[in-house]
């Protein structure tokens, strides 16, 4: 073997290393953990989103949104309840259907807020819907859109 050639790694280089990895690792685990965490609450409330605006479309479809309050649960989401509302808003022909879907992750409890207008047409007999706001649910931003027939509009935590 000639003098100066070096087979393999020192001490020192492999201690280095290690330490390296030692500090490395911890914080990319965490990383992980968090978007793993992260990514299963926004799929909670997709879902709990996707709940809400079927039970808002069957309240207003069928009328039962008429009931002062009302609620419910999902039998093949267990663990999602439901609650809604109804408030007379700015004249006697406007009512404000607001569906909430509640859950619970980690030990908080989580919501997910939509809501729309329905016209009831002054006892005409004639009723339509009209939404408050595009949907912002899961973020609980503001919404944009809304006109007649269009989706609830919503919030969530």
């Amino acid at each position: 073997m000639r003098a100066g050639r070096r087979q393999g790694f020192t001490l020192v280089e492999v201690l280095a290393s290690m330490a390296l990895v030692a500090i490395i690792l911890p914080t990319v685990m965490k990383g992980i953990s968090l978007a793993l965490h992260t990514a299963s609450l926004a799929r909670q409330k997709a879902v709990a989103a996707s709940l809400a605006q079927t039970q808002l479309d069957e309240l207003v479809a069928t009328s039962d949104w008429s009931e002062s309050s009302t609620s419910g649960d999902f039998p093949d989401f267990p663990g999602y309840t439901w609650t809604a509302d109804v408030a007379e808003r700015e004249s006697t022909t406007l009512l404000e259907v607001e569906v909430s879907v509640l859950w619970q992750a980690r030990g908080q409890e989580r919501s997910v807020t939509l809501d729309t207008l329905v016209y009831t047409g002054g006892g005409t007999g004639s009723a339509g819907t009209m939404s408050s706001s595009g949907i912002s649910g899961l973020s609980g931003g503001g919404g944009g859109g809304g006109g007649f027939g269009g989706g609830g509009g919503g919030r969530g935590q």
